[in-house]
């Protein structure tokens, strides 16, 4: 037993030993970046599944209904809905900026992405391209929601020109133009439409 501990203090005194102990160190932070990137997006994805959730069951309690049938206790769930759904989805919009920014920064070391077949997606600090898309959905969607949220929840009365496409009949716009409606909002309340 001595002798064996006598040879495994020698080796990991020796050089080629500690050779190995910064590259071990890097693919370690890689790792612990990647997998907080991995969590901050998976947070993000969390928060847009909830409102996901939240707006079908609301859905599913009011489905044949108008908005001029619904309680005042109802419209005033939806306005809460929408509200918490607005701020659910600014921080998932900046989970998901957060998520991105530590998996740019995680980069296994040069030498580790030639041993190490993990460390080769993270060798050029890129983001994977379905991980862009989505991020770039998500920033679509919170600037949508910044300004249908100004919008609607404003003192001053909007008014909101709603067209209705009819996908049947192709159109350059998306499709044929058959409906129209226009719709005025203040304080978050219908007025008419």
């Amino acid at each position: 037993a001595e002798r064996v501990l006598a040879r495994a203090s020698d080796r990991l005194g020796s050089e080629a030993f500690l050779r190995y102990v910064p590259l071990v160190r890097g693919v370690l932070r890689a790792a612990t970046d990647a997998t907080a990137g991995a969590s901050a997006l998976a947070s993000g994805a969390s928060r847009l599944t909830g409102i996901a959730v939240d707006a079908a069951a609301f859905g599913a309690r009011v489905e044949d209904r108008s908005y001029n049938q619904l309680t005042i206790a109802e419209r005033a769930a939806a306005t809460q809905m929408l509200s918490d759904a607005l701020l659910s989805v600014r921080a998932a919009s900046d989970a998901f900026t957060r998520g991105e920014r530590l998996l740019t920064a995680a980069r296994c070391p040069t030498g580790a992405a030639a041993v190490i077949p993990a460390c080769r997606t993270l060798a050029d600090g890129s983001v994977p391209p379905q991980v862009q898309r989505a991020l770039q959905q998500v920033h679509a969607l919170v600037s949508v929601a910044d300004r249908v949220s100004a919008s609607f929840i404003g003192a001053a009365p909007t008014d909101v020109l709603i067209l209705y496409l009819n996908n049947m009949e192709l159109r350059p716009g998306g499709g044929f133009l058959g409906t129209y409606g226009l719709l005025r909002v203040a304080h978050g309340q219908f007025l008419s439409f």
